[in-house]
């Protein structure tokens, strides 16, 4: 829905970007059959190029960016942003791993790995990962956070009552999405459909904040890790 929204206001833009192309072009021939001298003309001329300089942004196609390409979608990227911004900043500090994603969140629930899952069906969880129900696709992104993950646990081991901090994967699927998963699997990685993103980061033991402070230090290492699917 949000990606047929987005393409819908794209094709209105660039056909719009057209017409100030031709209107601009047909304004330069008017003023280059009429001959029209003086500051008139200077000014009519900077009119339309500044109306060329508009109409070739508008008519160009939008660039998508990385993480777009990779599947996650600007609503579900916002929505997904705005439940992380919620937080109180005291309590839960973010480490940035990818751009935008993963974004790793360090607070008194302990260690959260969060990025949008590309899958747009029903998921269902296992150990190997997040798949898509009936497709048997495995999202890459979430792989790609659960090595991230890995590399978190690895490092609390060098933190005093690091091994106590629980880190899990949170996979965010469109709102609605039906989330099963294998019986007896561990919280090390979920699916959480958007609309539940801010409950479920706020969900889980309360580790006394010295032992968040010791282990966002120590995490902090990992900013600009460039987390990506292999």
């Amino acid at each position: 829905m949000f990606d047929r929204a987005f393409s819908g206001s794209s094709r209105g833009i660039r056909l719009l970007g057209r017409l100030t192309v031709v209107a601009a072009v047909g304004t330069v021939a008017i003023v280059v059959a009429t001959g029209t001298d003086g500051v008139g003309t200077t000014i009519e001329i900077l009119v339309v190029l500044g109306l060329l300089a508009v109409s070739l942004l508008l008519a160009s196609p939008p660039r998508r960016r990385t993480w777009q390409l990779a599947g996650a979608d600007r609503a579900m990227a916002a929505v997904t942003t705005a439940a992380i911004d919620a937080l109180d900043r005291v309590e839960h500090r973010r480490v940035d791993l990818g751009a935008p994603f993963p974004q790793m969140v360090v607070g008194p629930t302990g260690v959260s790995i969060v990025d949008v899952c590309p899958i747009r069906g029903d998921v269902h969880v296992t150990r190997d990962g997040v798949q898509e129900i009936g497709a048997g696709t495995t999202c890459r992104r979430c792989d790609a956070a659960a090595r991230a993950a890995e590399a978190a646990r690895r490092a609390l081991h060098e933190v005093e009552g690091g091994p106590d901090v629980p880190v899990r994967v949170l996979a965010v699927v469109p709102p609605g999405t039906r989330v099963s998963r294998d019986a007896g699997l561990a919280d090390a990685i979920d699916a959480v459909p958007a609309d539940r993103l801010s409950d479920r980061l706020a969900r889980g033991p309360v580790l006394p904040m010295a032992l968040v402070d010791r282990s966002f230090t120590r995490l902090a290492a990992l900013s600009g890790t460039q987390v990506t699917p292999a």
